[in-house]
């Protein structure tokens, strides 16, 4: 062996003494958020044991944190272990376990305090106060995950999904908008209106979730730009409804507050206007609170507003505006639109996972069969064509038989 590294020109080492050698990395085991941190005791463990003052293992963070564990002498040589045969030195040392730490990468790393005179390995005490710093170890590294963060992720993919399912209900509302003649629009304004609301508290939940893990999202823009162009063709919609109505009548007026109101709901921000709205201007618009809390409540008219649960619970906070009756009735309502809102998010989790299903199955079949066309080829005699190399252009036009 040595003369094989003198061929080589490597230069041969050897490890010292105790305080010379290089401490293997500590061992470490997870159980759960704890991690149990074990040192390998030094070469010969008949000295070390004899030896060892302390251990010290020093955990850091990437971010400069720190943790620090202690191991006494005292508290070494109790692990020692006797048989007929005498004293039993473990090769592995439990230090202590490490929890609560901050979320991140971390380095852990060991050294061991030794006396500069050895004594009875099971004795609890050294012999002088000596002290011999050995090596630093090897580095072990774990992570520390961010639970709080995880937890967020999966609700930004979620949020996600059920936008990106909104895509393709705003693509049929905007199509369908656009080609809307006769009777039509008035039939067709109460579903579309539905699927615009809709959406829009989807992309808020969405971009909520995108500020919480500073995460970008294409979803997001693509349905922005959808709810933009929704709405302005809903615009022209109520514009070319409100041109071929009367607006004379108490009837009309009401109507037209309806209609103002379901511009709120339509809008980017419905929550902030319920937070703000004043008795002035309920009425500019031709109604009041108890109209606005008929809408809310009792949807009359040829079609009812959707409202969702921020809205409710912003209505069911003015008491300046509602009775204290009709708050807490605005706050029931709101329970039920969780429930439905809920009920309508798990639809599209399940048409997510069904989809995604359908879809692995899918790959699955155009798998098998390219596997099923490219078998059909052994035991075919082919003609060889379109090699460049120089051996291979000698091949081009020969025939040959697949095998494999």
């Amino acid at each position: 062996f040595h003369e094989d590294q003198q061929r080589q020109g490597k230069t041969m080492r050897l490890q010292g003494g105790l305080h010379e050698q290089m401490p293997r990395g500590p061992m470490l085991q997870h159980h759960g958020e704890k991690v149990t941190v074990s040192v390998h005791a030094l070469r010969p463990p008949h000295e070390f044991y004899s030896r060892v003052k302390s251990i010290t293992v020093v955990c850091r963070s990437v971010d400069e944190d720190r943790h620090i564990m202690n191991l006494s002498r005292e508290e070494i040589v109790k692990e020692i272990k006797y048989d007929r045969r005498g004293d039993m030195y473990g090769n592995l040392i439990k230090v202590g376990e490490v929890e609560n730490l901050s979320a991140g990468a971390w380095e852990v790393s060991w050294y061991a305090v030794l006396d500069s005179v050895g004594v009875d390995p099971t004795n609890p005490c050294n012999a002088t106060q000596n002290e011999i710093v050995s090596m630093q170890s090897s580095v072990a590294h774990f992570s520390v995950k961010d639970k709080d963060y995880e937890l967020k992720v999966q609700q930004f993919l979620k949020a996600e999904a059920s936008c990106r399912n909104c895509i393709g209900e705003l693509q049929i509302a905007l199509n369908k908008l656009r080609n809307l003649t006769g009777a039509e629009p008035i039939r067709r304004y109460g579903l579309h209106h539905e699927v615009v609301v809709r959406a829009g508290k989807k992309v808020r939940a969405l971009k909520w979730s995108m500020n919480a893990t500073e995460k970008t999202s294409s979803v997001y823009d693509t349905l922005n730009y959808m709810l933009v162009s929704v709405r302005e063709e809903l615009s022209l919609l109520e514009d070319s409804m409100e041109k071929s109505k009367k607006k004379k009548d108490k009837k009309n007026m009401l109507r037209n507050f309806k209609a103002h109101i379901a511009d709120v709901l339509e809008s980017a921000d419905p929550a902030s206007w319920m937070d703000n709205v004043t008795v002035e201007q309920l009425k500019n618009e031709g109604g009041d609170a108890n109209r606005l809390y008929q809408l809310f409540i009792e949807g009359r008219g040829q079609f009812q507003l959707m409202v969702d649960s921020d809205m409710l619970w912003g209505a069911s906070l003015r008491q300046d505006l509602f009775s204290s009756k009709q708050c807490f009735e605005l706050e029931m309502r709101r329970e039920d639109a969780l429930i439905q809102e809920a009920q309508d998010e798990e639809e599209v989790r399940v048409a997510e996972e069904k989809r995604q299903v359908e879809e692995e199955a899918r790959e699955e079949l155009l798998h098998k069969a390219e596997l099923e066309r490219k078998w059909s080829l052994v035991g075919n005699t082919v003609t060889v064509n379109g090699l460049t190399s120089s051996k291979g252009r000698s091949l081009n036009g020969k025939t040959a038989s697949v095998v494999d």
